[in-house]
Formats: structure tokens, sequence, C-alpha cells
């Protein structure tokens, strides 16, 4: 697995601006070029510039497992035509607002936070194909700023209590690593990008972070 610091939008916190998948990588349509240069080697992916609610904040938005992403019920519809163009299935997730903050799928599983309907829960489960639980993490409903998943492995908001840390583990499939990341951001979702090649970390991500992260993801 390639392993890089990084911004995006000239930021420190990747999971707010990017959507990182085994299929995609979605970046703002304003990224810097300096940014973009390197990326879709780096990843593994193809980069595809894009924009949800005309704004960059893709990673606070959407979500996404590989070729298939879940967009904001602010997404307009010319968006969503432009991913579908991409050979993207998107599917917008009515009355939910900023669901990549709410939310943290796998293609083995899925984490939900309690604030979504059991309506916006069912089309997730059905869009994405995979069981999914709601949980709150830290005791707080951001599921998805608070997680990062992959395949082989997790990593979670240090706050997490022991009961939320068992079911995220058993809905995920995988084993997780508690940390913060970004130099103490533990909204880890805000700071970190993963699928199965790479990993992309805030520029401010220390080298114990780090050491943490990798065990997480790399054993």
């Amino acid at each position: 697995m390639r392993i890089d610091k990084r911004t995006l939008e000239a930021s420190p916190f990747l999971g707010v601006f990017g959507i990182l998948t085994d299929k995609i990588f979605l970046v703002p349509s304003g990224i810097l070029e300096k940014e973009l240069q390197g990326l879709q080697d780096f990843a593994g992916v193809e980069v595809l510039k894009a924009s949800i609610a005309a704004s960059p904040l893709l990673g606070v938005l959407g979500i996404g497992v590989k070729e298939k992403i879940a967009v904001s019920d602010l997404a307009r519809d010319r968006e969503i035509v432009a991913l579908e163009k991409a050979g993207l299935k998107v599917t917008r997730i009515e009355g939910a607002t900023a669901l990549g903050n709410l939310a943290r799928i796998t293609e083995k599983g899925g984490v939900l936070s309690p604030i979504l309907s059991r309506e916006q829960c069912e089309k997730l489960e059905s869009f994405f194909g995979v069981k999914m639980v709601e949980s709150t993490v830290a005791g707080l409903d951001l599921a998805g700023s608070s997680i990062v998943a992959n395949s082989k492995g997790f990593i979670v908001h240090p706050g997490v209590s022991k009961e939320e840390f068992a079911r995220i583990k058993n809905a995920l499939q995988v084993e997780g690593i508690p940390t913060t990341a970004n130099y103490g951001d533990r909204f880890v979702g805000n700071s970190v990008l993963v699928n199965s090649n790479a990993m992309l970390l805030g520029v401010n991500t220390t080298g114990h972070e780090l050491m943490r992260i990798e065990e997480a993801f790399l054993g």
C-alpha cells in the first residue's frame, strides 16, 4: 500500500474534500494543479473532478464504495448526471444533507448515524448491497467523520466506547484501532482517505499517528 501526506484545496482535511474508493477518486473541481499531479498513479484509480451541491466538500456531502456513490439531498441533477456519465452508479438520499459525516461504508458492511431515518438506512443498504448497523461513536452521531475503513481494517475516534467499538468491528468485519490523525484530530474521517491501494493522510499527521494508522491497515 502506498502512503503519502497531502492536501486537498490547500487543506490538510482530505476527508472533507475527497471521496476515494477502489474504482474512483473524486476531487473538487477547483483542485490545485500541484495537488492533482501524481494522484491518479498514487491512488491506483481514475481521478475525477466533481462537485456536490456546487460545493467542494465532497467528503461531507457524499460517500462511495467502488463505482457506487450516494450523495446528499442537496446534490444538483446535473452533478449526478455528470457522475453517471463518468460510469458511476449514483443515488440521492432524500432528506440527508451532510451524508458523508453520517455514514462509513465498505464492501463488507457499514456503520450509520442514528440521525438517519429507517428509510434512509434501508436505501443505503439496498444501494450498496451490504448489511449496516446504526451506532454512535464516542457518544456522537457522526459515524462518517469518526471512522475510516476499507476491507482490511479501520481506524476510529479515540473516544469510542468498548460497546461502540465491538459494534463497529462486527459491522465492518475487520480489526480496528482507535487513533487520532493530522496532529490530534479525533475525527479521523476528516483527515484520512484510504482504499485498497493507497492511504492519503493530512500533512499534519505525526509519526506516532502514522504508526497507529499503518498498524490498522497494514497489520
